[in-house]
């Protein structure tokens, strides 16, 4: 069952009023957490925005992950024990998600478990990538270079995002205002107009009557909406959800300019965690099967098992690759010359790099695409509304003034 986020206040056993949000399935596991707690649930309700909430908490819980990584490769590469690193985390960390993640991990080194059993206790902050390194470096003694690794990876990463969000940024902006004018003016303006209108025996201009007749359609879409969305679930009870999301990410790779975006991005996936897998001292089989659990799309799952199965029965990885057909040249090219010269996680780490600027780069080519589009739909838009709400006003007046 997926979890909520609950408020809720509650009295201790002293009788003193908490107050505070705890994530729970139900209100009834909400209630029964809060008492594990030794509290007393007076007033508990869902808190509202959940899809806000849940977008700040995952931003949040990145920047967390990040500070974390840092300060504990930085303690561990200073030959403090572990422990004691995230002892000294708990206590200086300046973030409190920082402090609470160190306390939590501190507890469990405490009662015997090991740092990647601990961390494997919380999926939600520590993703399995990430957990499945910690283990190898614990293992093989080089935890300070893993963290290292991790900490480079992340930074590039929210480096990427921040350029992706900053190119969209212009685009969303200006889609907002002129949707905002156009529903601000359509619903409050014109239907005065329209009324005042027809009251003086002035025609409206056939632009107001397209914003109008919009307008009566938009009302009557959530019928049609509703009856969609119906046909749409029950073509995937009977098809299958996992079904129509595999066509849907085979079919996004047909697309023209999405296609090649995906591409890009599911390389970049690949080869990142290949990469860093290989650097770490993982083994080529290994680091393969990690890598097809880690990947969301369907394709590239089904591509690298199928590199997988090529590797066992002795294929070289280049040679599988480009045997799947689901990878660039470039990639399968580049890991002939990693294998040959001995270099392969260095191959794959310049071209996770590679095509990750790539793929920010085409993010803002379309985006540069977009942006004269978009400047000039909203002025023919806003054009539009003007034309429609001044010829009316123009005609009335002169009616009256005659």
């Amino acid at each position: 069952m997926q979890e909520r986020t609950y408020r809720y206040r509650a009295r201790d056993e002293g009788g003193e009023c908490r107050t505070g949000r705890i994530p729970a399935p139900s209100w009834q596991e909400a209630c029964r957490a809060l008492h594990a707690q030794g509290l007393f649930a007076t007033h508990i309700w869902p808190c509202p925005w959940q899809w806000l909430n849940h977008v700040m908490e995952r931003r949040n819980r990145n920047g967390v992950l990040l500070d974390f990584s840092r300060q504990l490769g930085a303690l561990v590469a200073a030959g403090i024990p572990l422990l004691r690193a995230l002892q000294l985390i708990e206590r200086e960390a300046g973030l409190p998600g920082v402090r609470s993640c160190a306390r939590v991990l501190a507890g469990n080194l405490e009662q015997g478990s090991s740092l990647h059993e601990a961390m494997a206790g919380h999926p939600g902050t520590f993703p399995f990538l990430y957990v499945h390194l910690v283990k190898v470096g614990e293992e093989t003694g080089r935890l300070d270079h893993v963290m290292e690794v991790l900490v480079a990876e992340m930074e590039n990463r929210a480096v990427l995002v921040g350029d992706i969000r900053r190119s969209l940024a212009y685009p969303a902006l200006v889609g907002t205002l002129a949707v905002g004018v156009f529903a601000l003016t359509a619903t409050m303006v014109l239907p005065v107009l329209a009324q005042m209108c027809r009251e003086t025996g002035v025609e409206l201009p056939s632009a107001a009557r397209m914003v109008l007749g919009a307008v009566a359609f938009l009302e009557r879409l959530p019928l049609w909406a509703g009856l969609g969305l119906g046909m749409a679930a029950v073509g995937m009870r009977v098809a299958g959800p996992a079904k129509v999301k595999h066509a849907a990410q085979r079919a996004s790779l047909a697309v023209p300019l999405v296609g090649t975006w995906v591409q890009a991005a599911e390389t970049a996936k690949v080869a990142r965690a290949l990469g860093m897998q290989l650097g770490c001292g993982i083994p080529l089989l290994e680091a393969l099967r990690t890598t097809r659990s880690v990947v969301t799309n369907h394709v590239t799952a089904q591509a690298l098992a199928a590199v997988q199965r090529a590797v066992e029965e002795g294929m070289a990885v280049s040679h599988a690759l480009q045997a799947a057909g689901s990878f660039p040249s470039l990639m399968v090219q580049l890991v002939r010359v990693g294998e040959e010269s001995g270099s392969l996680d260095s191959m794959l780490d310049w071209l996770a790099r590679y095509y990750e600027r790539r793929l920010a780069v085409l993010l803002q080519a379309g985006v540069r695409m977009l942006e004269p589009v978009l400047t000039i739909a909203a002025a023919v838009l806003v054009g539009a509304m003007a034309v429609g709400l001044v010829l009316p006003m123009l005609q009335a007046t002169s009616g009256l003034a005659w």
